[in-house]
């Protein structure tokens, strides 16, 4: 999902984003990061203990929890 959304951005699609607007990308792609690290490893995982799969899934599940926080 969070691939998704900065491959329309970089593409200059204009639509509204919604809550995701808010953010610079890379700002937006840490707090995903950490958000979805917490919620599928738990608490005690650190992003720099993932794989660069992890940090993927992790990244799409934190943009997804973000997203049902509006």
């Amino acid at each position: 999902m969070y691939e998704r959304h900065v491959a329309r951005v970089l593409a200059g699609e204009n639509f509204p984003l919604g809550w995701s607007d808010a953010f610079p990308l890379d700002a937006l792609g840490s707090l995903s990061e950490i958000m979805g690290a917490a919620k599928v490893f738990g608490p005690g995982r650190q992003i720099f203990d993932c794989s660069p799969e992890d940090i993927a899934l992790a990244m799409d599940e934190g943009y997804l929890l973000k997203g049902a926080m509006q």
